[in-house]
């Protein structure tokens, strides 16, 4: 039996601890963007599109940083034990149901998920070496019922079915505290007829507070929504629309 670890990016590789097993890391951003397909080949070619043109990279950069990380997933076999390192806000939050999915089509339920050792939205950037060990040490065994739920968390997200992420994020509530907030969180960025979305709603506050730094304008935001857990590529793209 081997031991694989599935990092939500680059910058917790950067810190990982000293531990056994293979490191993956997952290299995407499903809260923003199309989602929708079941064939892998298709899915992923939509989102190299996506990328390509949101992130301005090229489409080989998107197949050999990503999708090269996401084909190691073949080689994780039925009985080894996968470790999935995410946070709690939505950007985390949708890559792990992702990856989830894919596993469990693969047979895969030998998971586990090592969360934050503490209750605010900083994640593992807080943390030193100890902090994580600590974490993998109270790592939290996934049972099938969880498998099922987080893959289909992932299912009613691609079909914007919010009741049924909502009835999900409730049945998760034990597994991740603050899920049913961040389902909320995600159905509030949805704009209407009447406003716009709550990121935006955010921002325009800031910018009505006279702020155009975009760096202050980017800290500021993250202190009032980092729920999202939007990085700075993502929230300058919606400051730039509004201005």
């Amino acid at each position: 039996m081997m031991t694989f670890h599935i990092l939500n990016g680059d910058a917790l590789l950067n810190q990982f601890p000293n531990l056994k097993g293979e490191r993956i890391i997952c290299r995407e951003c499903m809260i923003d963007g199309p989602v929708t397909g079941e064939e892998l080949s298709s899915f992923f070619l939509q989102r190299a599109l996506f990328i390509s043109d949101y992130f301005n990279v090229s489409k080989d950069g998107y197949n050999r940083k990503c999708i090269l990380e996401f084909s190691k997933f073949d080689t994780i076999e039925s009985e080894d034990e996968v470790n999935l390192w995410f946070e709690d806000d939505l950007f985390c939050q949708t890559n792990l149901w992702f990856c989830i999915n894919i596993l469990k089509s693969k047979g895969n339920f030998n998971l586990n998920l090592v969360r934050p050792n503490h209750n605010n939205w900083n994640g593992f950037g807080s943390m030193n070496s100890l902090d994580l060990q600590w974490s993998f040490d109270h790592k939290i065994c996934l049972d099938k019922d969880n498998v099922d739920a987080f893959s289909n968390l992932w299912s009613a997200y691609q079909n914007e079915d919010i009741n049924q992420m909502k009835y999900l994020g409730l049945k998760l509530k034990n597994i991740v505290p603050r899920l049913p907030e961040v389902v909320d969180a995600h159905e509030s960025r949805k704009r209407n007829l009447e406003e716009s979305g709550r990121p935006e709603q955010a921002l325009q506050k800031i910018k009505n507070d006279g702020t155009n730094n975009f760096e202050e304008v980017f800290r500021m935001f993250s202190n009032l929504e980092a729920i999202y857990g939007y990085g700075d590529l993502q929230v300058k793209r919606m400051w730039e629309v509004l201005k």
